[in-house]
Formats: C-alpha cells, structure tokens, sequence
C-alpha cells in the first residue's frame, strides 16, 4: 500500500511539474506573440506621414487588413485596429484636417 502510495505521488508531482511548465510556456510564448503584433502596428501607425492624404492611409490599413471605423463625416478621424480580437488590440486615431490630409495620429491600447 506505501509503495502504491509513494507511486501515485510521485506520479501526481510529475504531471503537476508538466502543467505548471506548459502554462508558464503558453503566457510567455502569448506576450511575445502580442509585443510582436504591437510592434508591427505601432510600426504602422507611426509611418503615417503628417500631411498624407485620407486615400493613402485607408490604401495601407486595407492593405493589412487592419481594422478601419471611419469617422470623417463627423468627426474628422479614422480609429484603426490591428485586430477585432479584444486580447492585445491596439488602436491608431488619425485626424484630418478640412482638405483630407493627416494632422495627428496617436496609438494606444484599444481595451
């Protein structure tokens, strides 16, 4: 009976020991799959040139299937998001002045 005892813990510390390892595995290989997402858009979000035009920057947002909420009729800005997924979203908000041209752009966590 001990030794069935003593298998049977030893056998429970194991698979514990293997479950902790895989949990601890998936948080750092998720914070290093968002820190790269992050980094691709923010990336994006600061190559906006002030003065591009409306069309230039919806072209590149398309073109990497970002996200696009377009407020130009009421409130002069486009919100981007990298993604639709609430974990790890961020958000770039470009302003445009009268003529369609870029006047400020900021990025920060969208959640």
């Amino acid at each position: 009976m001990a030794q069935l005892t003593n298998a049977l813990t030893k056998f429970f510390k194991k698979t514990l020991f293997l479950i902790g390892s895989a949990m601890i595995g998936l948080v750092t290989i998720s914070a290093i799959l968002i820190s790269q997402k992050k980094s691709s858009f923010s990336n994006f979000c600061d190559g906006i040139l002030i003065s591009s035009t409306l069309e230039n920057v919806l072209a590149i947002a398309n073109k990497n299937e970002y996200i696009v909420f377009n407020f130009i009729d009421s409130k002069s800005k486009l919100m981007i998001l990298n993604q639709s997924s609430v974990f790890g979203r961020y958000q770039c908000t470009v302003t445009f002045s009268d003529d369609r041209r870029v006047v400020t752009k900021s990025l920060m966590a969208a959640d």
